[in-house]
């Protein structure tokens, strides 16, 4: 393990849990009515952090590890 494994692990870190955060909020403050709206809105904070989260991980490290030269 090197300091740059370190840090990628600190930046990814911050990153999913700012998409995770936001999602959820912006979910759970736009949900109406009542049980089943919540219960809706949580489905699709989880449908699209997971989502999300697949996409910023390919992003963040092709880009923190760099393109192979070849």
């Amino acid at each position: 393990m090197v300091p740059h494994d370190f840090y990628m692990g600190l930046i990814k870190a911050a990153v999913f849990g700012f998409l995770i955060s936001a999602i959820s909020c912006t979910r759970g403050f736009y949900a109406s009515g009542g049980a089943r709206g919540g219960r809706s809105a949580t489905t699709e904070a989880v449908v699209h952090s997971a989502v999300s989260l697949l996409v910023a991980n390919y992003l963040l490290t092709s880009w923190l590890m760099g393109s192979p030269t070849g």
